[in-house]
């Protein structure tokens, strides 16, 4: 099973997390990861999610059961990621 973390909850998250859901055979979301916590919270309970709720996407970075990031941030965000 593959285990998925979304960063950012935003409106693109949506398209992402019912992708996710319509292949739960295969993956399951893990984590979610938002500097606005209580958007990531609302998006795990729109989508009755078992997960783990973050601010900090860097408290994901060394998680072994995370195997793919779907990275759900606005364009003029992504400079600032430092995923490695």
């Amino acid at each position: 099973m593959t285990g998925v973390a979304i960063l950012g909850a935003g409106d693109i998250a949506n398209v992402h997390i019912e992708a996710y859901k319509k292949l739960s055979g295969r993956c399951r979301i893990v984590a979610l990861a938002d500097i606005f916590l209580q958007k990531a919270q609302e998006k795990k309970e729109k989508y009755g999610l078992d997960c783990d709720v973050v601010e900090d996407y860097k408290e994901l970075v060394d998680r072994e059961d995370i195997d793919l990031v779907s990275v759900c941030l606005p364009p003029s965000a992504l400079c600032c990621l430092d995923l490695i």
